[in-house]
């Protein structure tokens, strides 16, 4: 079964917290920072979207075929703009695939 596979790189903001992973608006699971998660998923179309508190990454769609699927995702937020992304919400974490 293909894998959707999510990498987190390090960062300061959102450091010491996991962002839970959503894939077809079920939570599969988290990932934490320097943390590389698979997630199962069967073959077809399918939307990621990571969560922490009420931030949110924009939902991704993906088409997962016989090979796994690899994304990348981490915070847009640097702490001098924290204030700013608090008004936009659903852009707090970025996610793309790679």
């Amino acid at each position: 079964m293909p894998e959707i596979v999510i990498t987190r790189g390090g960062g300061y903001v959102d450091h010491i917290r996991a962002y839970k992973v959503y894939i077809d608006d079920d939570q599969r699971g988290s990932i934490r920072c320097n943390e590389i998660q698979r997630f199962s998923v069967p073959e077809g179309p399918h939307k990621v979207r990571l969560r922490i508190d009420w931030c949110t990454s924009p939902e991704l769609s993906i088409d997962v075929g016989s090979d796994d699927v690899h994304l990348a995702c981490g915070s847009n937020v640097n702490p001098f703009l924290a204030l700013f992304y608090l008004f936009m919400p659903h852009k707090w974490v970025w996610l793309r695939e790679t």
